[in-house]
């Protein structure tokens, strides 16, 4: 948390309000959509900002009943790098907004979003059926925009994550948000679009495993192209991956998205992964 005594000039809040009859909401209902919400906020600040632990929080600065109102407002967590943690406030901000409106409009993965943030939008507007809440709506106060969330938009989220194609392939783009609990999973977000691919790093072989890990520790933060198996949505856009290699790439090398992410079930005929991105890299 950020120490006092420093001058943050930054105005950056958001307004998150839950509708529905006085009296009606549920406590349960308003503290899992501050919660979700909070999920969404954390995992683009990382992506955004490109520092795993985030560069700011959000602190209540105001609260207000009728249809509950929490005006949260941007803190930076360094004072040493208020620059940084100004910049992500405003985009993280704009980006919250303007990537539920497109998820509801668009059915969309937008961009800073992973398949994560998604599940975590699905479950806060499925809160918005019952137990007195009506909707969700996030105004940018600083931005100026605003969107509303409906109990709807859990079927966007839906058709936006439903599977279509699966085939061996690979993600150009910067590695961020590394979890490894029960499942470990890392987060790539896509060099030409910013869209968060989800990366699920296998547990066995045991030693490729290790080895995995000890890539991904090392290329936080880094552009890297990871190969595996690549899962799209019906859109085409790539939302998972099964890590099979990683490599980190030099800035001058970093290859096009779409030269990578396989539209073919076949495009690397009986060559491995790593075997067909060797001989494309010397070729």
């Amino acid at each position: 948390m950020a120490s006092a005594g420093f001058e943050w000039s930054n105005n950056t809040r958001l307004r998150l309000s839950v509708q529905g009859e006085p009296g009606e909401i549920s406590l349960a209902s308003l503290t899992r959509v501050l919660t979700e919400s909070l999920r969404v906020l954390e995992e683009l600040d990382g992506a955004i900002s490109r520092t795993p632990k985030g560069s700011i929080e959000w602190v209540v600065d105001s609260l207000s009943t009728g249809s509950l109102v929490a005006e949260i407002a941007a803190r930076p967590l360094d004072v040493d790098r208020l620059d940084l943690a100004g910049e992500t406030a405003s985009a993280v901000a704009a980006r919250f907004v303007a990537g539920l409106r497109e998820i509801q409009t668009e059915a969309t993965v937008p961009p800073f979003f992973s398949e994560s943030a998604l599940r975590a939008v699905q479950r806060l507007s499925q809160t918005i059926r019952g137990n007195g809440a009506q909707a969700f709506q996030a105004d940018d106060v600083t931005g100026g925009n605003s969107v509303t969330v409906t109990s709807e938009t859990a079927d966007a989220v839906r058709h936006t994550l439903r599977t279509g194609d699966e085939s061996l392939g690979a993600i150009a783009g910067t590695l961020e948000m590394i979890s490894i609990h029960r499942q470990p999973t890392v987060n790539i977000y896509e060099s030409r679009t910013n869209k968060g691919v989800r990366s699920i790093v296998p547990k066995e072989p045991k030693e490729r495993y290790e080895q995995l890990i000890d890539q991904i520790r090392e290329a936080l933060g880094k552009r890297v192209l990871a190969a595996g198996r690549v899962t799209r949505n019906l859109n085409g856009e790539p939302i998972r991956l099964r890590l099979e290699s990683l490599e980190v790439l030099k800035d001058t090398a970093l290859p096009s998205t779409g030269e990578f992410v396989a539209s073919d079930p076949n495009f690397t005929g009986e060559l491995t992964t790593e075997e067909y991105l060797r001989r494309l890299r010397e070729s």
